[in-house]
């Protein structure tokens, strides 16, 4: 691609699970924390597409997505094994984005 990076055309990937699946028995990450970094490192410094952490992603561990570089996050059962499958998602969506993009999307459900 002219002058490197990321084209928007390309699909983002997926590396799974990085954490302890919420939904699948027995499924866990075959690489640790550090691991996924220096693979994300790596990805990023040859111009690789976006890459989303899938597999275990909670509201008490995506931040640490986050913080290992990840460019977004996927999830299934931390939503939809849940009593209030909107609230999950809105916990998760404020762990990836902070409390401030929490408010702002409260904020525009009530109007």
């Amino acid at each position: 691609m002219p002058g490197g990076g990321f084209d928007p055309a390309t699909p983002a990937f997926f590396l799974t699970p990085i954490f302890e699946s919420v939904s699948k028995k027995d499924h866990r990450p075959r690489r640790t924390l550090r691991e996924y970094e220096v693979i994300l490192q790596r990805w990023k410094a040859e111009g690789g597409a976006p890459v989303h952490a899938l597999g275990g992603i909670t509201p008490k561990n995506a931040a640490k997505a986050r913080e290992l570089g990840f460019d977004g996050i996927a999830f299934i059962g931390s939503v939809w094994k849940q009593p209030d499958p909107v609230r999950a998602f809105l916990d998760l969506e404020r762990a990836w984005n902070g409390k401030e993009a929490r408010a702002l999307i409260e904020a525009l459900l009530k109007e």
